[in-house]
């Protein structure tokens, strides 16, 4: 069992609120490219954690772990490169619901790879919000639609940060949080860099106020998201941690509402109340299940 009780509720909420404002600040970014936006948020971030490790010391990658870390930092950089996408192509409730069901991909892998025990109400979890998803989504696919493509990128932003928080659970247990996250954000801001370079966008053409917004990004969802969340995989289940973002659906759509008059359909409240439902009782009734990666079902 994972000492869950070293997280403190207060961290994940913190977490929560930090990771919600991300789709937010990007969508002021309306003339910089998805990629761009993902750059700077991981290329700031790192420097932030960089320059606070040469403050104060926070030791050294184990090399035994390099190879882990650079994987799990392309698929960061490419999560972050989905997500971008997908809430300049898609409306930000349709962006942020389907860019949380990283507890879907997670438990697959758990279940069918790593061969770990779940209770039957987790599947019973799954059933429900693969439902919500596909009332999202819609059950035809229609990809001259733009909403359909940012639908599908945010599904895929899903499954790369489910394969870094599988990756960040062997990695944390032996390395801090700072250490982890300054050298993930790093490879992702490179992965970044060569994506930009391939698909021909200009990593400094911004304004001064687009810069802002780059330091927000940098920071907030960043540095007291994402890095909350790399420290709190070390004592939760992948499963659990990639839970903690769901309120992000609410919080972001509410605010979207307000602030760029920004409705929500139907589909995506009928559907969004069904996944994040089933992703709610998939997060809390994990964590309190005994996983064992020798054991098969």
């Amino acid at each position: 069992m994972k000492d869950s009780y070293k997280v403190n509720p207060v961290l994940l909420i913190v977490a929560l609120l930090s990771v919600s404002s991300s789709s937010i600040i990007a969508r002021f970014l309306t003339d910089i490219s998805a990629v761009v936006i993902a750059f700077w948020r991981m290329g700031l971030a790192s420097l932030f954690l960089w320059a606070y490790s040469g403050f104060k010391h926070q030791g050294r990658l184990d090399p035994s772990w390099r190879t882990s870390v650079i994987i799990a930092g392309v698929f960061l950089g490419f999560h972050f490169a989905f997500f971008f996408s997908a809430v300049k192509l898609t409306e930000i409730s349709n962006a942020t619901l389907l860019g949380t069901t990283a507890p879907l991909f997670t438990l697959f892998i758990e279940v069918f790879f790593l061969k770990r025990r779940f209770p039957l109400i987790t599947y019973f979890a799954i059933s429900i919000s693969i439902l919500g998803v596909m009332i999202v989504h819609g059950f035809s696919i229609d990809m001259s639609s733009q909403e359909t493509i940012g639908n599908l990128f945010a599904i895929c932003c899903s499954a790369c940060i489910a394969l870094v928080f599988l990756i960040a659970e062997k990695v944390r247990q032996n390395t801090s949080t700072i250490v982890y996250s300054r050298h993930l954000f790093m490879v992702a801001a490179m992965t970044l860099v060569v994506l930009s370079l391939i698909r021909g966008d200009c990593l400094f053409y911004f304004s001064s106020t687009d810069f802002i917004f780059f330091l927000a990004l940098g920071f907030f969802p960043s540095i007291l998201g994402h890095a909350i969340l790399n420290y709190s995989i070390k004592f939760l289940p992948p499963s659990v941690v990639s839970s903690v973002p769901l309120g992000e659906t609410i919080i972001a759509s509410t605010a979207a509402y307000f602030i760029f008059f920004e409705p929500v359909s139907p589909n995506t409240a009928i559907g969004g109340i069904l996944t994040l439902g089933g992703l709610f009782i998939l997060g809390f009734r994990n964590q309190a299940a005994r996983f064992s990666s020798d054991t098969r079902l």
